[in-house]
């Protein structure tokens, strides 16, 4: 393993490589790595955006060349209406717990509630007793039990949303690739962002609450970037997702991706470690698939879960995916033609948390 420290370039890193203090051996593989101790002494930049190339491309802000997915319709994904921008004031409301929402927090349980409302306007009206659970005040980590009565006190929401239309979105049921009692797997389609968010009026979850109302409890397992395409996985339930969130904090679900990258992958380049989110470590094992002309299909395995993950690690690895609004090579010849980002989740692996039963999923790119 070959240890090295954060700089800007980091094609020279790579080349530089076999001159690190670790040394390498003989036929050894390469193994990228940025050192928390390097990392904390490092610009803030290069922890949120990875590393800068030799012409200092700042990522940080939008660019006006790059292909616009945030209002565009990719592939026939229906454009979001964006529904009222004026703020909703509610009511007292009575919500009685049921099975499925046992044991969570209760300001959890009004994040959900109160969509659009501010964190720390929910965490003032617990501290100020304006929140009851059976008429008595609780702390914001009390955890709700079947039968509780919680009440809630009038708010302003965020804006009135407009549910999504069924048959805009009736595609999404053609994408379903896996379906038990507990959960689904859907092979998302890129360009559709997963939950409604700025500008973002409905996504793929409120999608599906609408084409099946019969499930009232669907929610994400994880998530992917809108310009991401592939699997991901949606609870039918509060206790099976519990169980799945368990099961990814212990890395028991294996995620394969695969993407197109500009350039040629190193042969010897089968990891990459780096520290982001401020000071969380980050790592993706890479595999390549295919040699082309200007690009490589390339495999990846995040073993971790830091947001743009792989999407950082090919950029600091200086071979960006194609396409990727964010970090992508802008002086790739064919950067602006790019239909659009080439990362996919190809597949998913796990034991089912309910049956026990060994899953495994698959969803070709097309690459």
């Amino acid at each position: 393993m070959v240890k090295e420290s954060q700089k800007r370039n980091s094609s020279r890193n790579l080349k530089n490589s076999k001159n690190s203090k670790a040394g390498s051996k003989a036929g050894s593989k390469t193994d990228f790595r940025v050192p928390k101790s390097d990392s904390k002494s490092a610009p803030k930049s290069h922890l949120k955006f990875g590393m800068k190339d030799q012409k200092k491309r700042d990522f940080s802000r939008p660019r006006e060349n790059a292909f616009d997915t945030e209002n565009s319709n990719i592939d026939g994904i229906p454009d979001l209406s964006l529904g009222s921008k004026d703020p909703v004031k509610t009511g007292v409301r009575y919500v009685e717990v049921t099975a499925g929402y046992e044991d969570q927090r209760i300001d959890n349980f009004l994040i959900r509630e109160l969509k659009g409302v501010p964190l720390s306007h929910i965490y003032r009206v617990i501290r100020k007793g304006e929140v009851r659970v059976n008429k008595k005040r609780i702390e914001q980590t009390y955890k709700l039990q079947v039968g509780d009565l919680v009440r809630i006190p009038p708010m302003s929401t965020g804006p009135k949303s407009i549910p999504p239309d069924p048959a805009r979105f009736a595609y999404l049921k053609d994408r379903i690739v896996y379906e038990d009692d507990t959960l689904l797997i859907l092979n998302k389609p890129h360009g559709l962002a997963v939950h409604e968010g700025s500008n973002i009026q409905s996504g793929l979850i409120e999608a599906l609450r609408v084409l099946f109302p019969e499930y009232r409890h669907l929610e994400l397992v994880h998530r992917l970037d809108k310009e991401t395409s592939g699997l991901i996985i949606i609870a039918k339930c509060r206790s099976t997702m519990k169980l799945l969130h368990d099961m990814l904090r212990e890395r028991k679900i294996k995620k394969t991706y695969q993407a197109v990258v500009v350039g040629r992958w190193p042969k010897g380049l089968n990891k990459v470690d780096l520290v982001l989110e401020g000071d969380k470590e980050s790592v993706t094992t890479f595999q390549i698939l295919e040699n082309r002309e200007k690009t490589t299909l390339i495999e990846a395995h995040p073993l971790t879960g830091r947001t743009h993950q792989i999407r950082l690690h090919c950029q600091a690895a200086g071979h960006s995916i194609v396409g990727d609004p964010l970090y992508g090579d802008m002086n790739f010849e064919n950067f602006n033609d790019s239909p659009r980002m080439f990362l996919h989740a190809a597949q998913l692996k796990f034991t089912h948390p309910k049956s026990g039963e060994m899953i495994v999923v698959k969803a070709e790119s097309g690459f």
